[in-house]
């Protein structure tokens, strides 16, 4: 298992998890910050280097996968685990998982108004007009 460094776990926190860190050092605690599991405005959860947190307000514990798993609303820890890999450039994604630029989209897009069959189906099946697919480059 990969270990982060303090500074991964703090870049973890503030990107994926979107914590206002203040530094807290107390006893091993290095943060606080607003806690994202209740309503509060006073910072009550407290966050060890290694990402180990607890709420004092709500009493809520766990480790960084429990929070980004929590405020990124995954499916599963094992998905937060991956996505906190791939932000920090730990891990690649998949190709099936790649996101095409605005340049790759405009190119299938492109492609697709020039297949007659498709723009066929598009108008007949799905009853889009032409300036409707490509005002908002459907398909």
């Amino acid at each position: 298992m990969i270990q982060l460094t303090e500074q991964q776990v703090e870049r973890v926190l503030k990107e994926l998890c979107d914590l206002e860190l203040v530094e807290a050092n107390e006893g091993n605690n290095r943060w606080k910050a607003v806690c994202c599991f209740h309503s509060e405005k006073t910072p009550s959860l407290k966050i060890t280097k290694d990402g180990v947190f607890h709420c004092f307000g709500c009493q809520r514990s766990g480790n960084l996968i429990d929070l980004v798993h929590h405020v990124q609303a995954c499916r599963h820890p094992k998905h937060a685990w991956r996505k906190i890999l791939i932000h920090l450039g730990l891990e690649e994604r998949k190709s099936a998982e790649k996101i095409p630029t605005l340049t790759e989209i405009q190119e299938y897009h492109r492609r697709l108004i020039e297949n007659k069959d498709a723009l066929k189906y598009l108008q007949e099946q799905r009853g889009l007009t032409v300036e409707t697919i490509l005002e908002w480059m459907l398909g």
